[in-house]
């Protein structure tokens, strides 16, 4: 009964945070934002706007707002096709460039079970993607161990490459790739023992196409250790094989 209260309790505060925004969440400046939005920012409207709608029960949903229009102008598009992963032989494509604005808005997606932003970052990855994902490529979600998944509730990188795929019309690979091994969450660990932090951690379940891109699929890129794993895993030639995430981030910027 205490939990159900809890949850309950949770689930109002929910619905009166979308429906009565006070905020931005990262300045604290009220909302609807008053001061002259920045040009650079317009393009990203639908996070102060109501656009965005955050599930509530079944498909009930609600409007709800984020950042005000001066915060959203700090989100920076990235300029680059793609990045080269640094040792692993991977390409990374990738719409914004890592800003402490579009952190704020990742943290609110995974930590804070804000899945409504996942869509809207999808659709900026599936722009990013035209031109270097051949009309054949798969893509392949970076997969959650069924524990942590159940205890998140999602897996985001699922829910970005739905979305990629809808716009994109490539095939999505949900179950190609699984977690074979519930392994230490890569933000908590240095740099230096990621990569043997998932040696072995995903095994493949399917069968990869002969032809074509594979396009791994995540949220954040770091040292390139998790979707090099994946890449391993599906055991394709790495040239065969394309990255896509929201950023690509220094090592400790997560």
């Amino acid at each position: 009964m205490i939990d159900l209260a809890a949850g309950l309790r949770r689930r109002i505060e929910d619905v009166i945070e979308a429906v009565f925004p006070t905020a931005c969440r990262r300045c604290g400046h009220a909302l609807p934002d008053e001061r002259a939005v920045p040009r650079t920012a317009r393009p990203y409207a639908a996070l102060w706007n109501g656009q965005l709608r955050r599930p509530v029960c079944g498909s009930w949903s609600l409007p709800t707002r984020l950042l005000c229009g001066g915060c959203a102008g700090g989100l920076v598009r990235s300029p680059r096709a793609a990045v080269l992963l640094d040792g692993t032989g991977l390409r990374c494509v990738t719409p914004f460039e890592p800003t402490p604005v579009l952190f704020e808005l990742i943290h609110a997606m995974k930590y804070e079970s804000q899945v409504q932003i996942a869509p809207w970052f999808a659709a900026f990855m599936a722009a990013a993607l035209r031109g270097a994902a051949g009309p054949d490529s798969l893509l392949v979600p970076v997969p959650l161990h069924a524990r942590r998944e159940r205890v998140r509730g999602f897996n985001q990188s699922q829910l970005l490459a739905a979305v990629i795929a809808r716009r994109s019309g490539l095939p999505l690979g949900a179950d190609l790739v699984q977690r074979a091994r519930d392994t230490p969450a890569q933000a908590q660990l240095p740099h230096a023992a990621r990569h043997s932090n998932l040696a072995g951690a995903f095994r493949r379940t399917g069968r990869v196409p002969v032809r074509g891109q594979v396009v791994i699929v995540d949220d954040v890129v770091t040292t390139g250790a998790t979707v090099a794993a994946v890449a391993a895993a599906l055991d394709v030639d790495p040239g065969r094989v394309l990255v896509t995430a929201v950023c690509c981030a220094r090592p400790g910027a997560e």
